[in-house]
């Protein structure tokens, strides 16, 4: 799609080549992005102030004008910072035994996530989905009121053309919040690709302070299911076949003990540069090429959360089309806007802005 963009608003490369897309310069961008020292990257932390920098300073290095605020290439905002309360706990109680399981390598506390301490029991709810109007009810015949549910995070292709907006994570939540779950508990469905980077985004007006949002990972998954007579390969499977819901309840319990303290504001910063149209009535329109710069920061076991494909190769693309578009002198009609957006891993908090 940047390729795309980049033939449409410079014809005049076409006949005057200079300077080439350049794959190898990319990939030098993705590196020094990616690297142990950037510290993740995250938004409103240290290394996500280092990944701006460096990215401001490549378009000043190619002479791309600034369009951030006040003349720079910096357009200022502040996110939310949340902190997770020391003494967090999670067990998942069964009839045979209890489990602890250990917060940033087994479960994490997602974005909007409130505060809970209590006992409840498990409900399975496929892919949480809620859609009676259209004969699909992933909550029909199972009562989950104070209870906690879990479902997977990402439904099939054939439900999202059947189903539309109900398959949105936004409506889950808001499903499950609705017909009286204390809480949920999301995970991937394939159990052998479990990624310790998982995060939900879901919308901030989901927030209730005693409402838990926990994603967690192969191993909990999987103690859960540890004395069903079922797994979860079956359940999809069965699911897949039949396309109708299965959802029961497990008979297992959850202990989990989490303070999510919305507790200060955090300066962050989207990084912009442009080259002006060259056109009198149509420079004021803008073209943006744009990706999130940021990513998850440094985890609560000290590991770095690189990045390297969230998204510093997204960014790279958007810094050498900048670079090659400015070295050919390109004159384009409308204004192209370059843009490596903060805040994405918190909820599109950058672009959205």
């Amino acid at each position: 799609l940047l390729l795309v963009f980049f033939l449409l608003i410079s014809p005049s490369l076409a006949k005057d080549k200079k300077v080439e897309f350049d794959a190898q310069a990319a990939w030098s961008y993705i590196k020094d992005l990616a690297a142990d020292f950037m510290q993740g990257r995250k938004s409103g932390q240290p290394g996500g102030v280092m990944g701006e920098e460096y990215i401001a300073s490549k378009f000043k290095e190619w002479g791309l004008e600034p369009a951030g605020d006040n003349g720079t290439y910096f357009q200022n905002f502040t996110i939310e910072h949340r902190n997770i309360g020391e003494g967090v706990a999670f067990e998942i109680i069964t009839d045979k035994a209890r489990r602890d399981f250990y917060y940033g390598e087994d479960w994490r506390v997602q974005r909007y996530s409130g505060s809970g301490h209590f006992t409840a029991e498990i409900v399975f709810v496929g892919y949480g989905i809620h859609a009676p109007k259209e004969e699909y009810d992933e909550y029909a015949g199972v009562d989950v009121k104070g209870k906690v549910v879990l479902f997977a995070t990402s439904a099939p292709q054939r439900l999202q053309k059947k189903l539309g907006d109900a398959v949105n994570m936004d409506k889950r939540v808001e499903a499950a919040q609705k017909l009286g779950a204390r809480g949920i508990l999301v995970f991937r469905p394939s159990t052998s690709t479990q990624s310790r980077y998982f995060r939900m985004s879901v919308d901030k007006k989901l927030y209730k302070p005693d409402f838990v949002m926990l994603s967690v990972e192969g191993k909990v998954t999987d103690f859960i299911f540890k004395d069903l007579k079922t797994d979860l390969r079956s359940v999809f499977l069965k699911m897949s076949k039949t396309s109708k819901p299965v959802s029961f309840e497990t008979g297992e319990k959850i202990f989990v003990s989490v303070d999510a303290i919305f507790d200060e504001k955090r300066a962050t910063i989207n990084v912009l540069a442009k080259i002006s149209g060259t056109d009198k009535k149509l420079k004021d329109e803008y073209i943006i090429i744009g990706a999130h710069m940021d990513h998850l920061g440094i985890g609560p076991m000290g590991d770095v959360y690189n990045g390297a494909n969230d998204n510093a190769s997204g960014s790279a693309v958007v810094m050498e089309l900048a670079r090659v578009m400015k070295l050919n002198r390109a004159k384009p009609k409308r204004t192209v806007i370059f843009a490596t957006w903060a805040g994405e891993e918190q909820g599109l908090l950058g672009s959205r802005y």
